[in-house]
């Protein structure tokens, strides 16, 4: 797991890609992988680049665990479209996260 701790009191100069390089993520897979390490470290049933139905897009990252849907969206710099694609998961999910 990434020691997020570096980045917790630091003021936050820099953009957030800057800050996912500084933990190491350098691409938005190595992202995902962390994230999808601590989902199944958390019992999550974990399944990727999912595309529920046809034309919806698909989502990078959905876990499940017992009735509960989690879908992630693991972008490493923040967008409009990212935010309208995760709007269009709240249908489809419990929880939405970006």
């Amino acid at each position: 797991m990434r020691d997020v701790k570096k980045l917790l009191g630091k003021p936050l100069r820099e953009g957030p890609r800057q800050r996912a390089r500084m933990l190491g993520w350098d691409r938005e897979e190595d992202f995902a992988a962390t994230i999808v390490a601590w989902l199944r470290d958390t019992h999550w049933e974990v399944y990727q680049e999912v595309e529920p139905r046809r034309n919806d897009g698909v989502a990078d990252i959905v876990a499940v665990r017992r009735a509960l849907v989690w879908i992630v969206e693991t972008k490493l710099s923040p967008t409009w479209e990212l935010l309208h694609q995760a709007t269009m998961w709240e249908h489809w999910a419990h929880y939405v996260s970006v």
